[in-house]
């Protein structure tokens, strides 16, 4: 009887495609608990420029923020913080924002702005 072999199992490291799994999982996270835009605040458009709504009925304050903000998060507060802006105006019958006050911060995103309406 020939002597057995012994068999060697050769087992592949998939450490690469875990941690690119988990950064996903992680990255969807965070977009996902970003503010979205509701049907009413997709056509508020945000200016700087207060000569562009000397024609518009203001409204009233509109004031948002987001707890994202840092080094690494801004873009999601920034783009959150957005989003909210133009839910709370539209909400209330805005279509047009003109932003007073934005602030990125460590510990977030502030913006505030009068709501306004205008005939466009």
């Amino acid at each position: 009887m020939p002597p057995r072999r012994k068999r060697i199992i050769v087992v592949k490291s998939n450490k690469g495609f875990f941690v690119r799994l988990i950064g996903l999982g992680l990255l969807l996270t965070l977009v996902g608990c970003a503010t979205t835009l509701r049907h009413y605040g997709i056509a508020v458009r945000v200016v700087k420029d207060a000569a562009l709504i000397k024609d518009c009925r203001y409204i009233q304050e509109v004031q948002a923020s987001s707890s994202w903000g840092g080094l690494v998060a801004t873009g999601i507060g920034y783009r959150s913080a957005m989003n909210e802006l133009k839910n709370e105006a539209g909400a209330v019958g805005g279509n047009t924002v003109l932003l007073a006050v934005m602030a990125n911060t460590m510990g977030g995103t502030n913006m505030s702005g009068g709501a306004y309406r205008c005939n466009r």
